[in-house]
């Protein structure tokens, strides 16, 4: 970690609100599974936000679908934990 993102500074503060509260909208807004909420992630946490390459959310996306229990619902959490 750099000298600039410490755990108590206000960066990293807000950093973790972002986060937090980009979560808190698409666990409110999204319905219709899992395929929804890996969509609106991308949207959001690459096209929108720009925290992470849309080659990034990929290979995140696809560790997630290799891990042993490679169900759509645990690879949406994992991105989303992935990410955050």
């Amino acid at each position: 970690m750099n000298e600039t993102m410490r755990e108590n500074s206000p960066a990293a503060e807000h950093r973790w609100l972002a986060v937090a509260g980009l979560f808190f909208k698409l666990g409110a807004i999204s319905f219709g599974g899992p395929a929804a909420h890996i969509a609106l992630m991308e949207q959001e946490a690459v096209r929108k936000r720009g925290w992470l390459s849309r080659e990034h959310f990929l290979d995140l996306l696809a560790a997630t679908n290799a891990a042993w229990c490679s169900l759509p619902s645990s690879s949406a959490m994992w991105s989303a934990v992935s990410a955050g």
